[in-house]
Order: C-alpha cells, then structure tokens, then sequence
C-alpha cells in the first residue's frame, strides 16, 4: 500500500495531489474549495477538511471535526493525528521535499508524513466544513491492524520528538516500528497499552452502529486483556467495561450488560453513586416529586 501510493504520488504531474480512499466519497465543491486555499498560501503543503462517518447505506454516524489553525494543527500533532488522510490535498513539490511516505511507519504513513512537513517548515490546515464522506465497514477494521497503527504513531511521535532534541533520525535503519523499536525508542509498556486500549474503545462502538458486533466484541475482548495489566489503572478497566455494557444493552443482553456495569462499578466505584443518583432523579421525575434545591433531585 505505501509503495504504490508513493508511486502514484511521484508519477503524478500537477502541482496537487488530492488523497480519497475507495469507498469514500468527495462533497462536489471539495477540490474547489482545497485547490483556492494551496494557490493562496504557497507555505501550506497540505489542506485537509472534517468528515462525516457513513455506513454501508451511507447513512451519517458522526461528524469528526478537525483543528483548522496552523498553529494549533502543529502542537496537537505532537499529541495525535489531526488530519484525515482521506481528505488531504498536498502540495507535490513538499511531498517529494520530505520524502514521500515512509514505509517504516505501518498505518501511520500519514501522520509521520504530517510531521516531517512541520519539521520541513511547511504549514498544515484543515477546512472546517466537512468535505469527505468517510464510509464505515463491519468488516473493514482487525485488531492486528489497528493495533500495529497505533505502534506505528507511536512510533512516529518518538521519533519526530527526538529529531527536534537531537536533529538525528532514530528511524533511518528501521524497517518497521515494533513494540521493541518502541522500547529503545523511550516510550514505555504502559503508554503502548493504554494507547492501544483507547483505540480499541474508540472503534468497538463504532462497530457495533454498523453491524460489525464480531469485531465489536473481539476489541473489547482484547482491550479489557490489555487493561488488565499491570500498569493500567482501575479507570481504564472500569472504561472498558462500561463499553461492554453498552454492547451488551445493544444487543438485547440485558443481564450480560448489568453484570459489565456492575463490574465497571466495582472498578469505579464513584460511577456507582452517579448511577445511583440518576436513578433516584429518574424515578424522582416519574412520580413528580419537585426537583431538590442541592440538587440531588
């Protein structure tokens, strides 16, 4: 995949390369509206938009909006990817600049190539209307794949944070980022799990809206091992299985999802009392009893 998207990136001819993954689709006026932006700015090398999340019938899930200030893109890059690759015009002349896309960073070519453009000097933007429709499978996400993604940003934030310490690569003799390349690279065992807990959580909802409940299920199975660690702690098991119950209560398993709260509870026990007291209020509002003045009504 990356060899042939470098190869389409240096075979290309025009000043603009415009990314779309095959089963999204572009709003009409979205290369328009990119193409003004890059002629009007030549220190920009990439111009990316919001999304919109759809389903196989195209159906809307959710809207993920993006930072649109320069500045702003360039520390949150630091953090995580702020910019969808599916909706990205570049610059060809940056690209080739950087290097094009690096094979060493596994479902995370993008993000690495987003930091080497800052550390080029380039600026990055994103347009805040949502351009790109961005199509959601049951099938289209593995937890080897994502998992390896997120080693892979890890990776690339490493990486790009010891360049700017030291102006060396660490990466120039890595052929892929591991979880040992992680290791020699700083970055510990309790930062690669939660992290990989965090996405799991993120997609296993996300899953479940558009029918993939095996995937679903099998991210839970694999965050709740993972948030079992030794270095996690008690909120992050408590997150997972309130996910769990979430799934469970999708599915018409009512005992299955009270049985996962109740053992959220027990990792949380603060979020016992919540529900308590949205319970009380609930049952409060059915039988008419005026609001409490502390607000526990």
């Amino acid at each position: 995949m990356i060899a042939s998207l470098n190869r389409g990136c240096y075979l290309a001819k025009g000043r603009y390369i415009a990314r779309l993954d095959a089963n999204d689709m572009a709003s009409s006026n979205r290369f328009q509206l990119q193409f003004d932006v890059l002629e009007q700015d030549p220190e920009l090398a990439a111009v990316g938009a919001s999304m919109v999340l759809i389903d196989e019938n195209e159906v809307p899930l959710r809207t993920v909006y993006y930072p649109n200030d320069k500045e702003v893109i360039k520390r949150s890059l630091q953090i995580h990817n702020c910019m969808a690759h599916t909706t990205v015009m570049m610059r060809r002349e940056a690209f080739l600049t950087v290097g094009g896309y690096l094979r060493t960073f596994l479902h995370a070519e993008d993000y690495d190539l987003w930091l080497r453009y800052v550390e080029h000097g380039y600026d990055l933007i994103n347009l805040t209307q949502p351009l790109v429709y961005c199509r959601i499978q049951g099938t289209g996400v593995s937890c080897s794949n994502l998992r390896q993604q997120i080693i892979s940003v890890l990776g690339a934030q490493a990486a790009a944070r010891i360049r700017r310490q030291t102006g060396r690569d660490p990466m120039c003799q890595v052929e892929q980022v591991t979880s040992d390349v992680l290791g020699e690279l700083g970055v510990s065992s309790e930062v690669i799990q939660r992290a990989i807990v965090e996405a799991y959580l993120w997609w296993a909802p996300l899953m479940l809206q558009v029918g993939g409940e095996e995937i679903a299920f099998e991210l839970l199975s694999e965050a709740l091992a993972c948030s079992r660690s030794e270095y996690m702690q008690r909120q992050v098991v408590a997150d997972v299985y309130k996910v769990y119950a979430r799934a469970y209560y999708t599915q018409g398993e009512l005992l299955r999802s009270m049985v996962a709260m109740m053992n959220a509870c027990f990792m949380q026990p603060a979020l016992a009392t919540k529900l308590l007291w949205q319970g009380l209020r609930r049952l409060f509002q059915l039988c008419g009893v005026p609001k409490l003045k502390n607000g526990f009504g």
